[in-house]
């Protein structure tokens, strides 16, 4: 007679079991991650950013809709070179609530000051708010007025273009109440104003000492020493040479 014994069923489970566990405890194959695809945002959103913020320059919005993700200085002008950097450095610094752009026309002041209200980034639609753009030559008394100064209080960022050129000392009262009331509450503020032609001569520490003499506006104290707290104001001099006359060359090519 044979000395082998069956083996017993519960046995063969065993083993079964064993080599089920053994098979299901071994190490999947490591995959290599997909790889990310970036998908360029459609220029029809950022259009209707600039227009819900109240930019209504087309020229303007349709030139930063097709731009790229993040602004680019003209290049070989030095006014834009330095409103781009000013803009991106204000952006960052989370301390900072006013940044003024000075400077004489055509140095790209706006081009800067506008494009980061193009971008998803500065939209809260949680809260329903976003970045709001005001002319200050566009101040006006009526309803229209008082809803967008709420819009321009509450916003994420603003940008108020041409400081001092308000029609007259009621929008003066308007402006200096808007960029007091979100100086002193620490919200994103951009403001470009004209400098007469004879203060670009004027060196960096200059400017800094008697801005109010060498830009053109018609506030009162309250604003200048707020513009003069370094820690919370950013005030840069957009120097260089006029863009506009060589783009407007080139597009008549």
């Amino acid at each position: 007679m044979s000395d082998l014994k069956p083996i017993a069923q519960y046995e063969w489970d065993l083993r079964s079991i064993e080599k089920t566990i053994t098979i299901d405890d071994a190490p999947e194959p490591t995959r290599k991650p997909a790889p990310v695809v970036v998908v360029p945002e459609p220029s029809d959103a950022r259009k209707g950013r600039l227009r819900s913020a109240g930019v209504d320059n087309e020229r303007l919005i349709a030139s930063i809709a097709a731009g790229p993700a993040v602004c680019q200085p003209m290049l070989g002008f030095e006014g834009s070179r330095i409103a781009v950097d000013a803009v991106s450095a204000f952006l960052a610094e989370p301390d900072a609530a006013t940044l003024v752009l000075a400077g004489l026309n055509g140095r790209g002041k706006s081009y800067a000051a506008v494009y980061p209200l193009a971008h998803a980034s500065t939209w809260d639609h949680r809260n329903h708010r976003g970045g709001q753009f005001l002319h200050a030559s566009r101040v006006y008394v009526g309803r229209r007025w008082d809803a967008k100064r709420d819009a321009c209080i509450d916003a994420t960022v603003l940008v108020i273009d041409d400081l001092g050129r308000e029609s007259g000392e009621w929008a003066i009262d308007q402006v200096l109440s808007l960029i007091l009331d979100r100086h002193d509450n620490c919200r994103k503020t951009i403001i470009t104003t004209n400098m007469r032609r004879s203060s670009q001569k004027a060196t960096a520490e200059q400017i800094a000492q008697h801005r109010n003499q060498f830009m053109d506006l018609r506030y009162n104290d309250a604003l200048m020493s707020r513009l003069s707290d370094p820690t919370a104001t950013h005030f840069v001099v957009c120097k260089g040479d006029d863009i506009r006359p060589t783009h407007t060359q080139e597009n008549d090519r």
